[in-house]
């Protein structure tokens, strides 16, 4: 790997950590609160255009807004990773379990059944 990518790759960390706090409010302003784990897949949440301009903004011009603590939970499309989570102590859903169809999974590994 040559310095410019290693320069690039560490600003980009250097941005996400910076911008923690903005994405912890737009999150919990548009209600997100579901990921994947990394090596399984993507919850992609897919929130309207004038929503998420308009809660970006208050989320960017607003940080004394404070803190905002979301009960996050994992999505997967594996039992085991769903048992796995529990053991723990995270939260887990079956991608089948999801509430009104609010984001799509795209899994990378094949699904296992849900548990009843």
């Amino acid at each position: 790997m040559d310095d410019r990518v290693r320069v690039d790759i560490q600003q980009s960390r250097d941005t996400d950590a910076r911008e923690v706090e903005i994405k912890r409010r737009l999150c919990a302003a548009l209600k997100l609160n579901s990921a994947s784990l990394a090596d399984e897949g993507f919850v992609v949440h897919s929130p309207g255009g004038a929503a998420l301009l308009t809660e970006l903004a208050r989320a960017v011009d607003h940080p004394d807004s404070g803190t905002i603590e979301t009960q996050w939970r994992f999505i997967s499309n594996r039992t085991e990773t769903i048992d796995s989570l529990a053991m723990r102590g995270a939260v887990g859903s079956h991608v089948r379990e999801r509430d009104n169809g609010s984001f799509e999974y795209l899994g990378f590994r094949p699904s296992s059944a849900s548990a009843a």
